[in-house]
């Protein structure tokens, strides 16, 4: 089994073994993927330049 640490680098995230959710934005374009692990939340957010994807960030934990 794979894992990725969040943001903090405190946290493992089995990311292989979770449901995904997408979250698109108006434009038909991903906005964030976000998982649920130990009852928390983490999303890795998309940038968009010049219409395709620039930027992926690291798994943050939503509060």
């Amino acid at each position: 089994m794979s894992a990725v640490l969040d943001s903090s680098r405190r946290v493992a995230l089995p990311i292989d073994s979770l449901e995904q959710s997408l979250v698109y934005n108006a434009d038909g374009t991903l906005n964030y993927i976000e998982v649920v692990f130990n009852g928390a939340t983490y999303r890795q957010t998309f940038t968009y330049t010049d219409g395709k994807v620039s930027k992926i960030s690291a798994w943050v934990k939503q509060q």
